[in-house]
This record gives C-alpha cells, sequence and structure tokens, in this order.
C-alpha cells in the first residue's frame, strides 16, 4: 500500500485505547533516525495501529504524519492491528482494565479474520427463555489468544468478559483508579447491573475511594436482589426465623415446668422437621436457643442443611434459673445455606441487645425489626410462631399460628 502524509490532528484515536508509555523515549528515537514504520488509519483518519508513533509525533511538534491509508480495511490491516495488540499484551505493562480492553478489541479483528470463529447463539435449554454463547467457537479465539500471549484460556474469556460487560463511561471513570489495578474488582463491576456500575461511577467521581465504593454498591446490590421471583407465589424463603421448643431434661424442681406453657419436641423431631424444603436455594437461618442447648442446635443446623456463621445476645433485665450460671441471656444463631448476601453495613446491628424479659418464651420485637432492616425484600418465614407476633411481611408456621 501507498504511504502518504496526513494531518496529525486529523486522525481519530478510537475509545478504550491503554495509556501510553515510553512515548518520550520513542520520540527521541524518531528524532533521530525518522519515522521507521508509518501509522495506519481508515478512509476516516480513524486509527487502526500506531498510537505511541502518533503521541511520539505530535510531542515532536509533527504537522503532518507519514500513513497508509486503508481503503476497506482488510486481512492485512487486520493482521496488522492484531500484531499491535499482541505486542501490548506481551509487554505486560498494561493494568489489567488495558489488558481486558485490547483483548476485547483483539476478539473483534479476530472474528473479521476468521469469520468461522464467530460465537453463535443456542437456546439456554427447556424453560430457560435465554440463549448462551457456543463454548467451542469462543475457545477458538480464546485458545489462539492464549498461544500467542502466554496465559489460559479462562483468562481470555474472562478478561473479555469484563471490557465488554462494563459500559464505557464507567470505564472511563475508573481508568486511572485502583480498581483498574485489579481483576477481583472489576469481576465484581462487571457483573452487576448497568445502573449499579453508574453508581460507582459517580461515587468515585465525587473522591470516595473507590474500592470502598465498589464493596458498597456491590453489596447494596445483592442485598436489593436478595428477594423472591415477582409474580410467584411464595414457596420458599430467603429467611427463616426459628424459636424451636426445645425440651429441658432438669433433674431438678426449678418450679416452672416449659411444659406448663407449650408443649416441647425432643431433638430428633426437631431435626427431623422438613425445614429444607421451606429453604430457597440462598437462605438465612436465625435459631434461637439457650446456653445448655447450644451443642444440640449445632447439630439442627446441620440436619435442616445450613453452615453455622455468628451469633447475637439478648441480655435481659432480670436473672433465670441455671445450674452452673444463672441464665440472664439467649442466643440467636445464624447460619445460612447457599450463597445469601451479607447485610449492607448500615443494616448490620450491634451482636448484644438487651431488652425486658416478656411472657414465657417471647423474643423481643425489636429483633423482627433488625431482621427486615438486614433484609428488607426477602422472604421471610417465622417457625414456632406465638399467636400474638403478627408482622406485615411475615409468613407464620407452628402449633399455634
Amino acid at each position: 500500500m501507498e504511504v502518504e502524509s496526513i494531518a496529525v490532528d486529523s486522525v481519530q484515536v478510537p475509545d478504550g485505547r491503554r495509556r501510553l508509555r515510553g512515548v518520550e523515549e520513542l520520540a527521541a528515537s524518531i528524532a533521530e533516525l525518522g519515522l521507521l514504520s508509518p501509522i495506519r488509519v481508515t478512509p476516516n483518519h480513524v486509527l487502526i495501529s500506531g498510537l505511541h508513533r502518533l503521541e511520539a509525533a505530535k510531542s515532536l511538534g509533527w504537522t503532518e504524519i507519514p500513513s497508509i491509508i486503508d481503503s476497506e480495511p482488510g486481512a492485512e490491516s487486520l493482521r496488522w492491528a492484531l500484531a499491535e495488540i499482541d505486542e501490548n499484551l506481551i509487554r505486560n505493562d498494561l493494568n489489567v482494565l488495558e489488558r481486558c480492553n485490547e483483548l476485547a478489541r483483539r476478539k473483534v479483528i479476530y472474528e473479521k479474520l476468521h469469520p468461522e470463529s464467530v460465537s453463535v447463539t443456542v437456546r439456554g435449554g427447556p424453560g430457560r427463555g435465554k440463549t448462551t454463547e457456543n463454548i467451542s467457537a469462543v475457545s477458538s479465539f480464546a485458545t489462539d489468544t492464549a498461544t500467542k500471549t502466554g496465559v489460559t484460556d479462562r483468562t481470555v474469556r474472562q478478561e473479555v468478559q469484563i471490557a465488554n460487560r462494563i459500559v464505557p463511561e464507567v470505564k472511563e471513570a475508573i481508568r486511572q483508579t485502583p480498581i483498574a489495578e485489579s481483576k477481583i474488582e472489576l469481576l465484581r463491576l462487571a457483573r452487576m447491573k448497568s445502573d449499579g456500575q453508574r453508581a460507582v461511577a459517580v461515587k468515585v467521581q465525587d473522591g470516595v475511594d473507590p474500592k470502598k465504593v465498589l464493596r458498597q454498591v456491590h453489596q447494596e446490590a445483592r442485598v436489593n436482589d436478595f428477594a423472591p421471583p415477582p409474580g410467584l407465589p411464595i414457596d420458599k424463603y430467603q429467611v427463616i426465623y426459628a424459636d424451636p421448643p426445645w425440651a429441658y431434661d432438669w433433674s431438678v424442681d426449678s418450679g416452672d415446668s416449659i411444659e406448663a406453657h407449650y408443649p416441647t419436641l425432643s431433638l430428633d423431631e426437631i431435626m427431623q422437621l422438613d425445614v429444607p424444603s421451606l429453604a430457597a436455594r440462598d437462605c438465612v437461618l436465625f435459631l434461637w436457643t439457650t446456653s445448655p442447648k447450644l451443642k444440640e442446635s449445632m447439630q439442627v443446623i446441620d440436619a435442616w442443611g445450613f453452615s453455622y456463621r455468628t451469633c447475637s445476645v439478648w441480655i435481659k433485665d432480670r436473672i433465670g434459673p441455671g445450674y452452673y450460671f444463672r441464665q440472664r441471656h439467649e442466643l440467636l444463631l445464624v447460619a445460612t445455606r447457599g450463597e445469601p448476601p451479607t447485610p449492607r453495613d448500615g443494616d448490620r446491628p450491634d451482636s448484644v441487645q438487651e431488652s425486658p424479659r416478656q411472657e414465657h418464651s417471647r423474643k423481643p420485637e425489636r429483633y423482627y425489626e433488625l431482621i427486615e432492616a438486614m433484609y428488607p425484600k426477602a422472604a421471610r418465614i417465622e417457625l414456632f410462631a406465638r399467636p400474638n407476633e403478627r408482622r406485615e411481611g411475615w409468613t407464620y408456621w407452628g402449633n399455634e399460628a
């Protein structure tokens, strides 16, 4: 192709190109030896390859630059662009976001050169109503790129996903922030909805620490999404709140039999309750227990398919019975199954709550409020509910309910 000079100011650089490095050194070399390789542009002077050479020419005060103009970007031009991207990737001086953008550009160019590798979509399966990418088609691009740049296929696919899923204005906002250096944070951002991404960008531009913002927005999005599917009857619950009627084997007369207040269940009976059928795939269990029943409570958590996480302590205003210590507290254990979100920072309550005792076994109203704040949109059910415990937004189960 013929080389001709075009105005430096007429060259348009597409968005998403990487940060420039080593321009001063390149400019010094060009000043001494001249421009050994022309840049490549489209007929409209959109840059195809040669960004560093262009910027070096600008720094030298050039008004024109030798260029190859591709009337129709053909195979040769595309191969030049591909070679430039591969060189950028191999240099290893890109941050993570820049590398992701370069890989996404490479995928577009590679598929133009190899149309047989273009991804196709297939139905996601009966009832799914969504399309998925043909993995074998993607792998041909990913394998080629991995071979030429020294990374794994999985890395290539993940980083293309990051570049394609983060909206352009958000990329620009985070370009010079620590998020651009962290693949973990970029993946988290890419998996957010576009509104969540933009919320991150706005706060970053306001000067808030970008990693802190990302964690907060991500957590808020997860909590907001922790809700039953719209339009479907609620038969699975994301929050289960349970106060089992534990049976106590008193060896001394406490003067106040629990059975005088309500019928109790043995450990085996509690463990055999079909609580797993009530739990959503991602679910949080809040389980009341007392110090003597702590070991049994862990058995119940396991039997119901949950994993213990932490607990809260209810401090009462009056002392009760006990064998070693007279009890003035009860425990609310927290367990999870699947991957439910943790509450947002501002909705994580103090682990110690002080509230007066009421009638036998009744728990403080305050705990309903705390759980509702922690998971405001979740489908919630209370097991072993008492008749006087009724709140909007809850389902109840139990022989008194």
